[in-house]
């Protein structure tokens, strides 16, 4: 049993003068250039294959599913609003995010990711959430998605919360979340409207909402409010308020889950 707290879970010769000096040293160019050639492919390929490895090392590690909260999670950089006097106050739920199972009043638990459509530990926990949804199907467990792009690392990711958005306005959130994170590689602007016609949207409505961007005064709500909650970057989950962080296995959140229905 995993204790629950309010800590953050948070790679040689010489030719004498009487002979005729051979052919490889009267043209010594001759005999180097093809060991030149060879070390310019190779160093070539060398710069090539740290460069693959740079690229791919995330992707490829958020595979690896794992219990650490924290060894899996894409990190923002240093830069983060902050709060002003008057401002709405920092909450953790949201009435206008996308959400499966119980309204709040009903909800004996509930789970909140802050998450972003390029994340590869996102894409790791998707698959994982559509796992709780069946788990947890007529209890009181509620699911709520807010957004945390990392514009920084995922050009893309708020164009992509947006779209989420906007298939939420039609109640077919989880069908595009499904689809963008299964397709993630292919995620661009253009390619958020296949997402939503194979998520089965009205597409004249989905294309009036995005055309008129609507949403990213919550998508910007979302992000200041998870950076005042202590959000570092993505996967981000407050279960009942305790905050964790990373792609957490299906076995971890399934134990906070049941301490926090009281179930042993």
């Amino acid at each position: 049993m995993v204790k629950v707290s309010n800590k953050v879970y948070t790679y040689h010769y010489m030719a004498t003068p009487t002979q005729k000096t051979p052919l490889s040293i009267a043209n010594p160019a001759s005999n180097h250039t093809p060991l030149i050639f060879i070390a310019v492919i190779v160093l070539v390929g060398a710069i090539g294959l740290v460069a693959y490895i740079a690229i791919n090392t995330e992707r490829a590690s958020a595979k690896k599913q794992t219990t650490s909260p924290t060894s899996a999670i894409s990190k923002r950089g240093s830069t983060t609003p902050s709060s002003s006097s008057g401002s709405t106050p920092t909450t953790i739920d949201s009435l206008l995010a996308p959400s499966v199972g119980p309204d709040a009043a009903h909800a004996k638990v509930t789970v909140v990711e802050f998450l972003d459509f390029q994340c590869p530990y996102c894409q790791v926990s998707a698959g994982i959430v559509v796992q709780l949804f069946e788990k947890y199907q007529g209890q009181p467990v509620r699911f709520v998605f807010r957004n945390l792009p990392l514009e920084t690392l995922h050009p893309y990711a708020t164009p992509a919360a947006h779209a989420g958005l906007c298939a939420n306005e039609q109640k077919k959130f989880i069908p595009f979340y499904s689809i963008a994170y299964s397709r993630q590689s292919e995620i661009t602007p253009d390619n958020l409207y296949l997402f939503a016609r194979d998520a089965g949207l009205n597409m004249n409505s989905f294309s009036s909402c995005m055309s008129k961007g609507i949403y990213y005064s919550q998508i910007q709500k979302d992000v200041s409010d998870a950076i005042n909650l202590g959000a570092q970057g993505t996967p981000t989950w407050f279960i009942n308020g305790q905050r964790f962080e990373g792609a957490l296995t299906f076995e971890v959140l399934s134990t906070i889950i049941n301490q926090e229905l009281g179930i042993k």
